[in-house]
């Protein structure tokens, strides 16, 4: 009975031990993940950039004048207005089915993100060839940019896919490319990046306005005062592009803590299961080693 019972203690030490080492290391994996995921380059700029909702008709209908009026202030670099911001999920998918028109083999399915003449300067993206879209030149016309993604796709180098002429499978519509931009995470860090074609029309969903410098107090203060000379009666509302970053990233550092108290609690029991174990062990050892060493016996040997 005795020996196995104790055998018993010793597989349930052992499984304690099992589960606190697997559970340890599923929270170094997720860490090491959520960890990879806060290193990545996003590809733009995140900390001196706030994002204002655009769909107000008190602010939609003064953007034009907040674009302008904005950036006469020492603390705002521009306002532009934006569809999408990068890491937020798409509010609705919208895809080309695109074509080289010379190399019919050449196709990709690319998302469409509307981007306005400014947006790649406001971000901070970079191109790899070409150049970004003119304001009052691009904006009724067909010209678009590719991410690198998709220049991979349809299998054709940057330098070779600017200035080539592309058609949409099943239309008549043609686009001319006009640059390719580097990958940037235009969705949620944990989504891989898709192929990406950039239009000069359609944003009008949120205001983006570029700080001269960080986004500290008095900084913030004189935005709200810049802003208050067009809409005084409508205080700015925003949310730093630098928190909506940290936000998709909550979720890994929510499983991370939990894994990682979870295995400390499981740690800490099996700690005391082998503490008790030890002080069993010895307890039933205890008179023969007692009479080992009346018989002369080392404290090595009668263990």
């Amino acid at each position: 009975g005795r020996p196995r019972r104790l055998q018993m203690r010793e597989v349930l030490l052992l499984l304690q031990l099992a589960l606190c080492v697997a559970t340890l290391t599923a929270g170094a994996t997720v860490y090491g993940q959520a960890r990879q995921l806060r290193t990545t380059d996003l590809g733009f700029q995140t900390d001196d950039i706030l994002i204002s909702f655009l769909k107000y008709p008190q602010v939609e209908d003064r953007y034009e004048t907040l674009r302008e009026v904005l950036p006469q202030s020492p603390h705002i670099e521009g306002a532009l207005a934006i569809e999408h911001f990068p890491v937020r999920p798409f509010r609705y998918e919208s895809t080309w089915h695109l074509s080289a028109i010379d190399r019919p083999d050449a196709m990709a399915f690319v998302q469409i993100l509307p981007a306005l003449p400014g947006y790649l300067a406001l971000f901070d993206h970079r191109l790899v060839a070409g150049r970004a879209f003119v304001r009052n030149q691009d904006e009724q016309s067909s010209a678009v940019i590719l991410n690198e993604t998709a220049q991979r796709r349809l299998g054709m180098a940057p330098e070779e896919l600017v200035g080539s002429t592309l058609r949409r499978v099943g239309e008549e519509d043609r686009v001319h490319v006009i640059g390719v931009v580097e990958d940037f995470h235009f969705e949620p860090l944990q989504m891989p990046i898709r192929p990406l074609v950039l239009v000069p029309h359609w944003a009008d969903q949120f205001l983006a306005i570029r700080l001269a410098g960080e986004p500290t107090p008095p900084v913030l203060e004189a935005v709200q005062q810049q802003w208050a000379t067009v809409l005084p009666n409508f205080p700015l509302s925003y949310t730093l592009l630098s928190d909506e970053v940290s936000r998709t990233l909550s979720k890994e550092r929510m499983m991370t803590d939990l894994l990682v108290a979870c295995g400390v609690v499981i740690l800490s029991i099996s700690l005391v299961g082998v503490y008790a174990m030890t002080s069993f062990a010895s307890r039933r050892r205890a008179k023969e080693i007692a009479v080992r060493r009346v018989m002369g016996a080392t404290l090595g040997q009668a263990l």
